[in-house]
């Protein structure tokens, strides 16, 4: 039989010029940058570091020429990634013009990126990109470290939010058109979304394959439960890649879709919140509570600012995605003026919102304290459990009662 080693062992001592596709966005370097590719023949994805200011982009198909070897000394990031191989020195790589689909795609992608600078100067700019296409590149120090600390740093990387917000909107026109149709409609949308974001934003394609997977049993007469829907996406997942589970990003985006899903249970029948606030709470409370010990075991801190913060902040994503939305696709029209002004104003009192909490709370926790922390978050959702199943048993007993 063999072995996962003596496939990797597998090595392409050759010269000879390649045709590869450039599988993932690539990662500007301090004097490089680095692209991943798939080359045909390979089980496992090609890196290499190629000239910074080479125009290479993901969807590329590229012809490429330089000796492809095994890596040998595989960290858990690559292999999480399917990346096995390694190109250590380019001769020569060259952008092959085919016309194809996913150039389509990445030439939407360009475009969107050009109306957002066109449209919005700092911080809007580099908020819009990382809300709208997961984009980090350009957001300050000082502003990157304000979102962390705050709790609030998911909102600039794309994930299952932005996905349920898009699809959501398509039942704006519920009314007004077949619900199967919007339906199909709503799904082929955020599979083009997807593929402008990157295939390499996994926890996307978790969100994307959820949404699917609930709305096609739907469409056949069944229910499906997110729990369901989760279990499926996960197992699609880890059959593409295998070792994905060593990703922190996979395991927090799983857990954090746990936590929600769950602890939103909890809270569907604590009536001491507004519907708003209770929704928000329990999507934090889930995601932070099931997500604290990974954070503890890799950052060895635990940051429960999102709690209070993700309140008052999330609110405002659906509007910056509108808005911003709206302003690339009415760009230089009579339409683009105010909607710009109204993105601007809203990032502003994103940004003073999170100056403020920034500032008067500090709920951010390491070593013991940490410990403390998470072991206490865990007994208030049990506490929640017990008071769940009591007032549950209390109503099967009246029932009881009255059945005689």
């Amino acid at each position: 039989m063999t072995s996962f080693k003596d496939k990797m062992n597998k090595e392409l001592n050759t010269q000879e010029s390649y045709t590869a596709f450039v599988i993932y966005q690539t990662k500007p370097l301090d004097y490089s940058q680095e692209i991943v590719m798939e080359v045909k023949g390979l089980n496992m994805y090609v890196k290499s570091n190629i000239d910074k200011y080479l125009k290479i982009s993901q969807y590329d198909e590229v012809k490429v020429s330089g000796e492809i070897t095994q890596i040998k000394n595989l960290t858990n990031y690559d292999l999480s990634r399917k990346v096995g191989f390694e190109i250590k020195k380019i001769n020569n790589i060259e952008v092959i013009d085919n016309g194809s689909f996913f150039k389509a795609i990445q030439s939407l992608r360009n475009i969107i990126e050009e109306r957002v600078n066109e449209s919005f100067i700092e911080p809007s700019n580099s908020l819009v990109k990382g809300i709208l296409l997961g984009l980090k590149t350009n957001l300050s120090e000082e502003n990157n470290s304000l979102l962390k600390y705050t709790g609030i740093y998911h909102v600039i990387s794309v994930s299952g939010s932005n996905f349920t917000i898009v699809f959501s909107l398509f039942f704006v026109l519920s009314n007004s058109i077949n619900r199967k149709l919007l339906r199909l409609l709503g799904i082929i949308f955020i599979i083009l979304y997807f593929l402008v974001v990157g295939l390499d934003i996994l926890p996307a394609l978790r969100a994307v394959i959820m949404i699917m997977h609930r709305e096609v049993s739907l469409h056949f007469g069944h229910m499906s439960d997110s729990l369901t829907s989760l279990t499926f996406a996960s197992a699609i997942i880890l059959i593409i890649y295998p070792f994905y589970y060593l990703n922190i990003s996979y395991q927090l985006s799983i857990m954090a879709t746990l936590g929600i899903i769950l602890v939103s249970r909890k809270f569907n029948d604590l009536k001491i919140f507004i519907f708003k606030i209770k929704e928000n709470l329990s999507q934090s409370l889930g995601a932070i509570s099931f997500t604290s010990f990974i954070t503890y075991i890799n950052f060895s801190e635990i940051n429960l600012n999102g709690i209070i913060t993700n309140i008052f902040l999330l609110p405002l994503i659906p509007i910056l995605m509108a808005t911003s939305a709206l302003t690339i696709i009415f760009n230089e029209t009579i339409l683009s003026p105010p909607l710009i002004i109204l993105t601007e104003i809203t990032t502003k009192v994103f940004f003073l919102i999170n100056s403020f909490f920034e500032k008067y709370i500090g709920l951010v926790f390491s070593d013991k304290n940490a410990l403390f922390i998470l072991g206490f978050s865990l007994i208030i959702i049990l506490l929640i459990d017990i008071y769940k199943f009591n007032k549950n048993e209390k109503r099967n007993n009246y029932s009881f009662i009255n059945m005689y």
